[in-house]
């Protein structure tokens, strides 16, 4: 239900974690002639099983090699440090962030002074989302109460960046039937939850999905596309343009409104063409793809031309 790809044995090429429900996690270094060899690592540490529902890559310790944190739904977050030789290091308790509570999704992100050191957010389904502070030392804090951003709602995925353009980054979470939310920076420690944003979407919307990039009028500021599940009453997938200072507005008839029961997407230059586009993974239906057509707002779907169907459907993630 995770995936990932990271550099993680320093050898510049990227390496393929994928976080499994109910079986061994799987690490595949890359050996650079189109195969990948399974992790080098012993079982009992970056094999975890459980339910697995996301996966975060980082350099939470600036060691200079990436660190690996993974959501499990059923039992504790695991947080895994790279010792630098393609074998992994289990410090979720020495670090603090071994939070149980039906996690779907996890984002780092420096929100606190640009310390440059990587902080941890938390999503929960039906319980209290957790944001921990990094102090650096190998530790966090959990900050979630003085912060303001410990909802406890369905949450379903993460992203941060930042929305309004003030240079600190943002946060902004998916819920399952209730209304996503925006939480700003207030560069004091604390974030405001923005209810007038323009992308909380409806409340019966089962969303699933987020990520953000520079989808319309390429104007550096930070869009939003939402992937919404099926429901009778749930919204086609969302398309938010932000206007700059983050309030964003829904842009209609972009193309991109299917209602396949989406899980999840991501945002890449696929034609080399200078604008960002959108490949859409389903648990019912084809996986699409979606071609930006130079940023106005409108997308064509490529899906045939670029040869990306999977007939087979029951995708869940995608990276």
């Amino acid at each position: 239900m995770g995936v990932g790809w990271g550099d993680l044995d320093g050898d510049g090429l990227l390496d393929l974690y994928l976080n499994n429900d109910g079986e061994a996690n799987v690490l595949y270094f890359n050996d650079g002639d189109g195969t990948y060899s399974a992790s080098k690592s012993t079982a009992g540490d970056i094999n975890n099983t459980g339910a697995g529902r996301g996966v975060a890559m980082v350099d939470y310790d600036l060691d200079h090699d990436l660190d690996i944190y993974i959501a499990v739904f059923d039992g504790a977050n695991k947080l895994f440090q790279n010792q630098g030789d393609g074998t992994f290091l289990d410090q979720t308790a020495a670090a603090e962030v071994g939070h149980t509570g039906q996690t779907t999704s996890v984002a780092w992100g420096d929100l606190f002074g640009a310390d440059a050191l990587p902080d941890l957010y938390v999503v929960n389904y039906n319980k209290e989302n957790v944001l921990y502070r990094n102090n650096g030392n190998g530790t966090f804090s959990d900050v979630t109460s003085s912060s303001g951003v410990g909802s406890a709602d369905q949450g379903t995925a993460v992203a941060v960046f930042d929305a309004d353009q003030d240079g600190d980054l943002d946060i902004f979470v998916t819920n399952a039937g209730v209304v996503n939310q925006l939480y700003i920076n207030n560069g004091n420690d604390t974030f405001s939850l923005r209810a007038n944003a323009g992308v909380g979407g409806d409340s019966v919307a089962l969303s699933y999905s987020v990520i953000w990039g520079d989808f319309v009028g390429n104007d550096t500021a930070l869009d939003l596309f939402v992937v919404n599940g099926m429901h009778p009453n749930s919204s086609a997938n969302m398309l938010f343009k932000n206007s700059g200072n983050g309030s964003f507005s829904l842009v209609s008839g972009s193309g991109v409104e299917d209602e396949s029961n989406g899980r999840g997407a991501s945002g890449i230059d696929v034609d080399s063409d200078g604008y960002l586009d959108i490949f859409v993974v389903s648990f019912q239906d084809n996986s699409r793809m979606y071609s930006n057509n130079e940023g106005d707002g409108t997308f064509s779907n490529i899906t045939d031309l670029a040869g990306v169907q999977d007939d087979d459907g029951k995708s869940l993630g995608v990276a």
